[in-house]
């Protein structure tokens, strides 16, 4: 029989795994706007609402709890902090997600892998657990760097992003503080991300839908002429931002926005010199 304490651990951990699953499965419905973001948010969500569960879960049965179980929860925290990092990215840089940023999960990937050995005593005690920590501090540190830049920008929707950026890194810091800092107990880390969830999802009822629909507009605006979606534009831009940078064409005073066209295949640039 559980005591009142731990029964109301479960329910305030519980119901901050609910608003987790509720906001990913709302970024996952979305189709306008820059839905790439949307689902690294969705995938965002998900990720913590799943390490909640595995530490109300493991506050009750410790070491009873099957080892799959228990490394999966630590393969979602590692994944958290660079999911966090390259959705602001995506913001504030208008950088596109690709399938070479595949690369900032490898850590989570391994665990994955090789969660039927991770024993906790002989991997996640003797290290491991610190090292996911530290990892997922430095991505948090990348993460207010590029939160820090958004500022300068009033198309960014800082509303949203301020709240959001809370609510993970309350996530974030509550479990470094507990194990290497020794600050709070186990159980208050999820507890506490538990109820910073709530302006997180009242931020996006209130601010994410209409932004991204503001920005859609603008982008379509901006394009009108182009028979694109709105990904495909960002993905010429990224190729040809890329190419511009790494190949320096425009040392060339032969170059032409027609050669750049072909370059990349991309639909032919029309511009007149005033």
């Amino acid at each position: 029989m559980i005591t009142l304490h731990q029964f109301w651990t479960l329910a305030i951990c519980l119901i901050g795994a609910v608003q987790c699953l509720f906001l990913s499965s709302y970024f996952a419905l979305l189709k306008h706007g820059n839905v790439r973001a949307h689902r690294l948010l969705a995938l965002l969500m998900l990720l913590v609402g799943l390490r909640l569960s595995k530490s109300a879960y493991y506050i009750f049965e410790g070491d009873r709890m099957p080892l799959w179980l228990l490394n999966t929860g630590f393969a979602a925290h590692l994944a958290v902090a660079p999911l966090l990092f390259l959705y602001l990215r995506s913001v504030v840089h208008q950088k596109i997600f690709t399938w070479k940023q595949i690369l900032h999960f490898i850590p989570a990937i391994i665990i994955i892998i090789c969660s039927p050995f991770l024993q906790v005593e002989t991997f996640w005690y003797r290290g491991g657990y610190s090292v996911l920590l530290i990892y997922s501090i430095i991505y948090w540190a990348l993460a207010v760097q590029l939160l820090s830049s958004s500022f300068k920008n009033k198309e960014i929707n800082i509303k949203w992003l301020m709240p959001l950026f809370f609510g993970v890194s309350v996530f974030l810091l509550a479990y470094f503080s507990n194990y290497m800092l020794r600050l709070i107990p186990y159980e208050l880390a999820p507890m506490l991300y538990s109820i910073a969830i709530f302006p997180v999802s009242f931020a996006a009822w209130r601010n994410y839908e209409s932004s991204s629909t503001a920005v859609l507009n603008k982008v379509t605006r901006k394009y009108q002429n182009l028979e694109l979606s709105v990904n495909e534009i960002e993905r010429q831009k990224s190729l040809i931002l890329n190419y511009l940078q790494e190949a320096k064409p425009f040392l060339n005073p032969e170059f032409s926005l027609q050669e750049l066209s072909q370059k990349h295949k991309s639909p032919r640039i029309n511009c007149r010199m005033y």
